[in-house]
């Protein structure tokens, strides 16, 4: 768990993660518009609901507010975890 590789990983598998959650939405909800996104909604708002955890956990480093969002959101805990463990860096 302290290899670069295996985080970057994890990074790639979290991006699959939104893309199987519209997936996942279209193909259990097919016809029912808005209810398809569900599935893309409840991981949005995991991802957001972090945010604010991370800018407390992470305000002490020299990083942008925005990229410490931006990464969070898309990312989750496989980038603030290692980033906060120093195993990657920015």
């Amino acid at each position: 768990m302290s290899s670069k590789g295996f985080w970057y990983f994890l990074m790639t598998g979290a991006i699959g993660l939104w893309a199987a959650a519209v997936g996942t939405g279209f193909y259990f909800l097919p016809e029912s518009g808005i209810s398809s996104w569900y599935f893309l909604m409840a991981v949005a708002g995991l991802h957001a609901f972090e945010v604010p955890l991370v800018l407390n956990m992470l305000k002490d480093r020299n990083i942008a507010k925005g990229t410490v969002i931006l990464k969070t959101f898309i990312f989750g805990f496989t980038w603030w975890l290692p980033f906060k463990k120093e195993i990657l860096q920015g």
